[in-house]
């Protein structure tokens, strides 16, 4: 220190409890950022409008003994042992 050293910020606050420097003790905590505003968006750009959903009709399944009538190979797998 003689030379022009400089002691870290946390080594002067020692050296200052010990009295073997003077001075002021120095903030070794980091300073916190004051979290930025964000300016409310102009209602004129408010998000677009949502178009309202439609339920469009779900066709019902047929009917087991239909089945048969639309694909008949159905009913030589069910004969077919497993």
């Amino acid at each position: 220190m003689s030379k022009g050293a400089q002691p870290s910020d946390t080594v002067h606050n020692l050296l200052l409890s010990e009295k073997i420097i003077e001075g002021k003790k120095i903030n070794v905590l980091p300073k916190k950022t004051v979290p930025k505003k964000e300016e409310p968006a102009p209602v004129a750009e408010a998000a677009p409008a949502v178009a309202p959903v439609v339920e469009t009709p779900v066709a019902e399944a047929p009917a087991p003994e239909q089945w048969l009538k639309l694909n008949p190979s159905l009913l030589l797998k069910l004969q077919q042992p497993n």
